[in-house]
């Protein structure tokens, strides 16, 4: 159920993008107010019994304070109505959720980022052997939408995991996405959303 809410929310994060991407897209595509706190690793590792499970991102709305990005974008989605109408598209969009964080953080450990020192070879061993085919089978799931949203025909959560998915490897592996252009067309339909252009045009993106 959409609502509406005249709360300034709070994001705390390190200053980066990392979990707390997608939650800055999502809180930017909904329009809620937020204000975010920056920490530093230092300040975190100082302080960090002061947060829920001692985890970051944390997100207060009103009375209540979470921890965790996949909790946040699920509770961010539920009350602005991007989780689905019912429990079979909740169903659906939990699971291309769960499959988007998964590409991601085998990025996230890959060699080549994780590595003293990266070559390209290792990102050519791993595009080949990891990110390709990955990424073919969400271009080959995308492909039997009649939408062009990955779940029914409204955008969901799901596909704010996936925009800041691929922004990552745009990022990180410029030229992996020509190989898939349906994907790059999903990334430019989101990125000319009002909401989320704005945000990417903003101090707001780190």
């Amino acid at each position: 159920m959409k609502t509406t809410s005249n709360d300034v929310l709070m994001l705390v994060y390190f200053p980066a993008r990392g979990e707390c991407d997608k939650v800055r897209l999502l809180l930017a595509e909904t329009g809620l107010n937020f204000v975010e706190l920056n920490v530093t690793g230092k300040s975190f590792a100082l302080n960090r019994e002061d947060y829920p499970l001692c985890e970051l991102p944390v997100l207060e709305d009103s009375n209540v304070r979470m921890c965790g990005a996949m909790t946040i974008m699920n509770y961010i989605g539920e009350k602005m109505g991007m989780f689905g109408d019912d429990l079979a598209e909740r169903a659906l969009i939990s699971m291309w959720c769960e499959k988007i964080e998964k590409i991601q953080q085998g990025i996230w450990q890959a060699d080549f980022l994780t590595a003293a020192s990266s070559t390209s070879k290792m990102q050519e061993a791993f595009c080949k052997e990891y990110l390709y085919p990955e990424l073919t089978i969400l271009s080959n799931a995308m492909m039997k939408n009649d939408s062009p949203f990955l779940v029914k025909g409204a955008i969901s959560i799901a596909d704010i995991y996936l925009f800041s998915l691929l922004e990552s490897i745009e990022k990180e592996l410029p030229s992996t996405l020509l190989e898939f252009p349906l994907l790059t067309a999903f990334r430019d339909c989101i990125a000319d959303r009002p909401n989320i252009s704005r945000f990417m045009d903003s101090p707001r993106r780190f």
